[in-house]
Parts: C-alpha cells; structure tokens; sequence
C-alpha cells in the first residue's frame, strides 16, 4: 500500500496510537482525517499540522457518527482506510456497589458499538469501490481477559469476533479488513499500570513505526504486534498459566482504587 494520497479516516486520533500514525501518515502523503470528542484535543491537532482534518465526533451518537462520514467525504473523498480506534479504559470491582450500569456499558458503547457505527456508515462507500481497508484496534485482552477491566475485555473480544465474521463477508469484495492488536504502548492508559507489569512497553513512535510497515507491506493480513502475537500463540497451549501471567494476585495496597 502506497500512503501517498492515500485517504484514511482514524476515530479516537487526538491522542496516544491515534495521533502519532494520524502524524506520520501525512509525513508520507496520505490524506488523513481524525475524529474525537474532546474540542480543545481537536483544536491543538489542527494546529500542529494544517493537513490533518480533525472533525468532532461522538461515536457513541449514531447521527454524529453519519456527520462525520459526510463531512470526511466532503473533505478528501471516501476514506480509502478507516481505522476503529476510539477505545476507553476502565479498571473497577464488579462488586463495588458504587459502580453503576452506565460505568460497565460506556467501554461496550464506544469500543464496540462505536466501531460497529462507523463501519456501518462507511461500509457502502467501500463496497461500492470495490476496495479498501478496515482496520479494527482490538487488545491482547480479546485473547485472555484482564479480570480488572472487565468491560474492556469484553469490548475487545467482541470487536475481534465481529473482525473475523465481517472479514468472512467481505473476502470477494475487494475490502480488506484487519485486526490491528497492539502490545503494551506508552499511552495515557498505561500510565501507573499495574496490568503491563512484566512487558515490554512501546514507546509510541516506535509503535506506529512498525504498524505502518505492516499496513504498507500486507494489507490483507491481522497486525499482531510485540505480546500480543506471544499472547495469541501462548493461550492455545497453555490459556491458564496466560490468564494467571495477565492477572497476578496483588496485595490491597497495589489495587487501583475502584470507580465512582
């Protein structure tokens, strides 16, 4: 895949994974639009580089989610590669009775559904093509679950088996479609977290480095990158001994404090 004029469309891309390849995409030519919710976020990307286009949007609102299909459109034409990568992280005790429902739907709602909107709205513009790519972000958590972020975990299995069964649909279409699992980043998210204890974590530049390559050299091919291709081959052979080495006993003092 040649960048170059290339149009990609990344949801979530005013921070972390998101904006570093938004960055390095348009260094290589590629027409780029990013979406988040934050204004400010927003604001500060368009003003690092004027050839971005950073566009407000809410993928948990189905009407928002079909504003920004219209407005990326209007601005480059259909995205040649939508990359699903809006995603929150949460850490709580299901049993904390401070914890409401709307705390243990937000993650479903915009890392799953989220990315089931936008690819709903945009899916006719690739089949109409013929081509193109769809890049859903998923976790080494679809693998194994981190019993501490229980919703997340669930969010991302269930991005990774939508993957697979739109990838089974779509394989005469021409649309490429990828699961893109990262390993450890440094990212706000892994910021004081006890659950990358033990691995090795990315620094970003070197992470969107390497995705980039992969997108460029094959594109019909899942990214697994780091421990995350470890935790995909190690759960086959030996699922409890990852589930226990993805979520050690810790002591109180060592438990983030629950939500709410």
């Amino acid at each position: 895949m040649d960048f170059s004029g290339t149009r990609f469309l990344i949801t979530g891309g005013t921070a972390g994974i998101g904006y570093t390849m938004a960055l390095d995409l348009v260094k290589q030519g590629a027409r780029v639009v990013v979406c988040g919710r934050d204004s400010d976020r927003l604001e500060a990307l368009q003003a690092v580089t004027g050839r971005i286009k950073a566009l407000r949007c809410d993928v948990r609102d189905a009407q928002s989610v079909l504003a920004l299909r219209d407005a990326a459109v209007e601005a480059y034409g259909p995205p040649d590669v939508l990359i699903n990568n809006a995603a929150i992280f949460k850490r709580y005790q299901l049993a904390d009775r401070s914890v409401t429902m709307e705390d243990w739907l937000e993650e479903l709602d915009i890392n799953l559904m989220g990315a089931l909107r936008v690819t709903h709205a945009l899916l006719p513009h690739f089949l109409d093509r013929g081509r193109g790519t769809i890049v859903n972000v998923t976790s080494p958590a679809a693998f194994i679950p981190l019993a501490a972020a229980p919703t997340y975990s669930a969010s991302k299995a269930a991005l990774q088996s939508f993957t697979k069964s739109l990838r089974h649909q779509l394989r005469d279409t021409g649309v490429s479609v990828i699961e893109l699992n990262p390993p450890a980043v440094n990212t706000q998210m892994n910021v004081n977290n006890p659950d990358v204890e033990g691995m090795k974590l990315w620094s970003l530049p070197e992470f969107s480095t390497h995705v980039l390559a992969r997108l460029a050299q094959q594109p019909g091919r899942d990214i697994l990158v780091g421990d995350a291709k470890l935790v995909s081959r190690m759960r086959r052979l030996a699922p409890q001994l990852v589930f226990n080495k993805m979520n050690p006993e810790r002591t109180p003092k060592e438990e983030v404090a629950p939500m709410g």
